[in-house]
């Protein structure tokens, strides 16, 4: 009998162990002869013991669901390499088995030791206004400090053909278009012009100035967080780590002197949460005036630089409305306030002022990528489809043209060959053609899917994110001139092209490995029941299903930008029950 129970309690975790090594040797491509798999089957079997003792049904529960989903997650995004396996076809669901034990036993056991952790100082903490203010300016001055040497670095700062467009239209020298939200723009021409005008024509002075005014900007929004996390009675040393993680890790002063309008609408997201969960916390009868202002001008400068970004609000409504429609109507009313606003500045009041809006190849870029993956993988049209098709473009060039990582290619053909005009009068119709190939030809369109998006949910994907450009384009005499002695110039060049590829380090460059903690955090808060927290993490959670569903490029760092902005709040929020 004894011998049974001990058979019983060792087999399923030593199987499991063996099945799980078998994933990881066939995933790494590691020899079947190689004797560290011997110490891998060990260590797996330990994991899987103690992943099934002590833990709470919650705790096992979410990681299951969590572990499942990013087994999914992980086979999907390594379908190409997969199918390159010796034991291909098997090696698809051996690695889905093998990682989806995996994953749930290692959040199970994370899940576990989070349950009962707590970041929240016990001590005596003096929260006065002015301690208050002092650890504000004191992280303001330390932030912004760092942004201007990053400044000094890039002077006059960063610029794409994004951004110079932008700077373009915001000289007039071409019409107000949306595909730049045309409320950033204008925002951008105002410091523009004035710098212009301060520093008598110097264009790079003028870029430098409002690039200034984002660095600060940026520099407060984290010193805003830092000081609510300080008012949280979150521990000192996350608050010196946070800090010490937003200078250490580049992209966040490189961002800051970046003209992008993902930069601002990333910060503004950002003060939006943070300004929510103050609220949230607030203990008084009447919550204070500024911080309801605070709320309703971020998140309605937010919802109008950058496009269709207000339709979160309407989502956030009824979970926003739950938590405050006891205590205050205002806060209660907000997100249909500031989303109705900023639907109405984004739709009426730019046809008013003749803003051309994006023409519809902006939010139909997954599906024109579905079509031409199918074209391409040899999908036959009936005569109508393909007499249709070719109206919008040349189907002869789309093979040439379609690159599975990047929907541009393919709406440039039109632009350039096709008729975006038509397109536009016709997407109905188009759309109809799509959802005959997706039903047709449906390995296809989730190949092209999955190449189009997966930088943003699976881990192991490298793609640029910081830029050190800055050029002249049609009236923009703009150049780049460091104003940092040449030997500093140098250390900050190696830095923005080695830290990407560094091991470990370059784990924060990974928007997949992002949206996996953040989806972490979020379960994290329901295994500790912070129901209220959980609102805190749509911002985030809505654009990742935005960005999966309409964009044109695999991995843009900056469309994620605002996930790593706020990425600090939502690491605290599990950890800070008792606050």
């Amino acid at each position: 009998m004894e011998k049974r129970q001990t058979a019983i309690k060792i087999l399923p975790a030593a199987i499991m162990a063996l099945f799980t090594a078998a994933a990881l040797s066939i995933y790494l491509d590691i020899s079947v002869y190689e004797p560290l798999t011997l110490l891998t089957v060990t260590a797996l079997y330990v994991l899987f013991r103690k992943a099934r003792k002590g833990s709470s049904r919650r705790a096992r529960c979410a990681g299951r669901i969590c572990g499942c989903l990013f087994a999914v997650l992980t086979v999907l995004g390594s379908y190409a390499t997969l199918e390159t396996r010796a034991l291909y076809p098997l090696s698809f669901p051996i690695c889905l088995a093998g990682f989806a034990l995996l994953y749930s036993a290692v959040l199970t056991l994370a899940f576990s030791l989070g349950e009962n952790f707590s970041l929240v100082d016990t001590s005596a903490r003096d929260v006065s206004p002015k301690k208050l203010r002092r650890v504000f300016f004191t992280a303001l001055t330390a932030l912004f400090a760092w942004s201007l040497i990053w400044l000094a670095f890039e002077y006059p700062g960063n610029t794409t053909n994004d951004s110079l467009d932008q700077l373009r239209q915001a000289m007039g020298a071409i019409p107000l278009k949306s595909n730049h939200p045309a409320a950033h723009t204008l925002f951008v021409k105002l410091f523009f012009v004035t710098g212009l005008k301060i520093f008598r024509g110097d264009q790079n002075a003028a870029l430098a100035f409002y690039i200034a005014f984002q660095a600060l900007f940026m520099a407060a929004v984290f010193a805003y967080l830092i000081e609510t996390l300080y008012k949280k009675r979150i521990k000192t040393p996350v608050l010196y780590a946070i800090a010490a993680a937003l200078i250490a890790i580049p992209y966040y002063a490189s961002y800051s002197i970046t003209l992008w309008k993902d930069v601002l609408f990333s910060g503004l997201i950002t003060v939006f949460c943070v300004t929510l969960w103050r609220l949230m916390g607030c203990k008084t009868e009447r919550l204070p005036a500024w911080e309801l202002m605070i709320l309703y001008l971020s998140g309605l400068l937010a919802g109008v630089f950058r496009n269709m970004s207000y339709l979160a609000f309407f989502v956030m409504f009824p979970f926003v409305f739950a938590l405050f429609r006891k205590k205050s109507l205002a806060a209660a009313l907000m997100p249909l306030i500031v989303g109705g606003l900023a639907a109405l500045i984004c739709g009426p009041v730019y046809a008013m002022a003749g803003i051309a809006h994006n023409d519809a190849l902006e939010s139909r870029a997954i599906p024109l990528q579905h079509v031409a993956c199918a074209i391409t993988d040899g999908a036959q049209l009936s005569d109508a489809q393909r007499e249709f098709l070719e109206k919008i473009m040349p189907v002869a060039e789309i093979p040439d043209n379609y690159y599975p990582n990047n929907a541009d290619y393919i709406k440039e053909l039109i632009r350039e060959k096709g008729d975006a005009e038509f397109f536009g009068a016709h997407t109905a119709e188009f759309m109809e053609l799509w959802r005959d190939v997706g039903r047709r030809y449906p390995a296809s369109c989730l190949k092209a899917q999955i190449e189009q998006t997966k930088g943003y949910w699976f881990p192991d994907v490298s793609y640029w994110s910081m830029a050190n450009f800055c050029a002249s384009a049609g009236d923009l005499n703009i150049r780049k001139a460091p104003l940092l002695p040449e030997s500093l110039v140098r250390v900050f060049e190696q830095i923005l092209f080695y830290l990407n590829y560094m091991p470990v380090f370059g784990l924060v460059f990974s928007i997949g490995l992002g949206t996996w903690i953040t989806v972490c955090l979020f379960a994290l808060c329901i295994v500790k029941k912070q129901k209220k927290e959980l609102v805190l993490f749509l911002p985030v959670l809505l654009l990742l299903a935005t960005l999966c569903a309409v964009t044109p490029v695999f991995a843009e760092f900056r469309y994620a930008y605002s996930m790593f902005t706020t990425l600090p709040l939502l690491f605290v929020l599990p950890f800070a029950s008792s606050t």
